[in-house]
């Protein structure tokens, strides 16, 4: 299984780097490579791997947990939240890291009406070599939030969320305005649940799961030549733009939105396509045997 591009071309990466100029390493040409995104998957192609031997496949969703349920939306936000039922709510799960990119987020709001609320939840590295970049960088939100004067529109909570599926549910939109990912299930979970999600542009990750109109939105960034690496942020006010549309969707099109991604993600069918690879493999281990 290959979940981040790096490992897809260096399938030993704890081996010292000159050392794969001198023991290169091949895939044996009976295996079977699961990709877990398009852009994987053509990396791997490039790399000089048979496209019959990729299966390129999602992260699953667990369809028990996340599915769409037009009733529940203001039940669990007075439950878990201080939003009221005429408020708009957009919501952000990840990691509180810089390529996640939250505090954009917060430049978006500006272009907003009152009535849309910004939820900011998601882990955070407390220690390490990483737990002072990741502190600091919360500190640019929160200063970010008192600047623009929205700390009656903004609520971050850094920490590790429990139910994540009802953070969704109450949610109007989810934003993904990450800068570089390998997959992003939570766009995934999110859209199974109904809510639209409006994305950063990262090719064969974003572009492949969210249908314009209908799953959320994509929104382009201008390439910046002086900042090679992570894609970098679309404009705020189309971004912003975006996430007003997407939260009008209608009860129909989220409904439709769940059921097309469940229909290609769901454990269910996830599990259907190992077993499939199971036994194709086991076929030709049978034909080969004396």
């Amino acid at each position: 299984e290959i979940c981040n591009t790096p490992t897809a071309l260096r399938p030993t990466p704890l081996l010292p780097f000159y050392l794969h100029r001198v023991l290169p390493y091949s895939y044996p040409a009976d295996s079977r490579l699961v990709a877990i995104s398009p852009g994987i998957r053509d990396n791997l192609v490039k790399a000089g791997i048979s496209p019959e031997l990729i299966w390129q496949r999602p992260n699953p969703v667990d369809e028990s947990a996340y599915s769409y349920d037009r009733h529940s939306k203001n039940k669990l936000r007075a439950q878990l939240t201080s939003f009221s039922s005429e408020d708009r709510v957009i919501l952000s799960v990840a990691k509180f890291m810089p390529r996640k990119n939250q505090v954009f987020l917060v430049e978006c709001l500006r272009y907003l009406p009152e009535e849309f609320k910004l939820l900011l939840c998601g882990p955070m590295v407390t220690s390490g070599p990483f737990a002072q970049r990741d502190a600091d960088y919360v500190a640019s939100i929160e200063r970010k939030v008192k600047e623009y004067g929205l700390h009656e529109r903004v609520v971050i909570q850094p920490g590790f969320v429990d139910d994540v599926a009802s953070l969704y549910k109450l949610s109007d939109v989810f934003a993904f305005p990450s800068l570089e990912d390998a997959l992003g299930t939570p766009m995934l979970e999110s859209i199974a649940c109904g809510t639209p999600v409006v994305a950063n542009y990262l090719p064969g990750v974003t572009d492949a799961w969210i249908e314009p109109g209908a799953g959320g939105f994509v929104c382009h960034s201008n390439p910046d030549p002086t900042k090679p690496g992570y894609q970098q942020s679309p404009d705020p006010q189309e971004f912003a733009s975006c996430l007003e549309k997407a939260s009008s969707f209608s009860e129909a099109i989220r409904e439709q939105a769940s059921a097309k991604i469940l229909a290609q993600a769901s454990t269910e069918i996830i599990d259907r396509g190992y077993w499939e690879i199971f036994e194709s493999l086991t076929e030709k281990n049978d034909h080969q045997s004396p």
